[in-house]
């Protein structure tokens, strides 16, 4: 990556040393998986082992999966623990973005992800939110161009420098972002759950064609609904 500040423009009180250069391949280990074979049915009927596939990785943190494989399916598969980190590595998304999220359970991957297991001094919370916020820079960076399926190099991408804090300051970075990824997922189910019931009275506080009144109204109001030309009430 390209040179940086060695500590950012905001730290937490308490917190004054230098953040220091790493490569990723120093305090992470990698891993990847494939497609048990779809003929058969064995490998994916009444599974139950969470299978990540690009369509998975849409939110920071996954908990469940599109498909969902057998033991069998599973058997030439790694189970990567929770608190793994996955990587969209080959797919038409990485023409606008590089997903990556934290596993919240065990899960096997397809082909087109690469998963980064932090360890010792690295918090993978932490690790998570330095690729969201350098998820622009990474993709220009490591994109390939020329190829017939958008994908990112990732041997590049293990071997690339990057500034760390102490484990300390991690986890309070980490701890912090969590919970406002928290909040923005409660007010983001709040809206989706507005925008429901919107459409709902919309339908039923207006009048449906051939009658005058609507099905719900404010206490208080019987009288039917007159029918005007738009031309009588409004002006252009």
């Amino acid at each position: 990556m390209t040179e940086q500040a060695k500590v950012p423009a905001i730290r937490f009180a308490g917190f004054t040393d230098p953040w220091e250069q790493r490569k990723l391949s120093e305090v992470a280990t990698f891993g990847g998986g494939h497609t048990p074979p779809m003929a058969d049915p064995d490998n994916y009927e009444d599974g139950y082992v969470l299978w990540v596939t690009s369509q998975d990785v849409k939110s920071n943190y996954l908990d469940r999966t599109t498909t969902q494989i057998t033991e069998k399916g599973a058997k030439e598969l790694t189970l990567y623990p929770a608190g793994s980190l996955v990587m969209v590595t080959r797919s038409g998304i990485l023409r606008h973005t590089l997903p990556v999220a934290e596993l919240r359970k065990p899960s096997t991957v397809n082909q087109d992800i690469r998963v980064i297991l932090p360890q010792g001094e690295c918090c993978g919370e932490w690790l998570l939110q330095f690729f969201i916020s350098h998820n622009k820079e990474l993709l220009l960076e490591f994109g390939k161009t020329g190829t017939t399926v958008e994908s990112v190099d990732f041997g590049k991408i293990k071997d690339m420098l990057l500034y760390m804090p102490s484990t300390v300051e991690q986890q309070k970075i980490g701890d912090f972002f969590a919970k406002l990824d928290s909040l923005i997922t409660l007010h983001q189910r709040k809206y989706d759950k507005l925008v429901i019931l919107k459409k709902s009275m919309l339908e039923k506080m207006f009048p449906k064609d051939g009658e005058s009144v609507p099905e719900i109204r404010f206490a208080g109001f019987t009288d039917p609904w007159e029918q005007r030309k738009l031309g009588d009430v409004a002006s252009s």
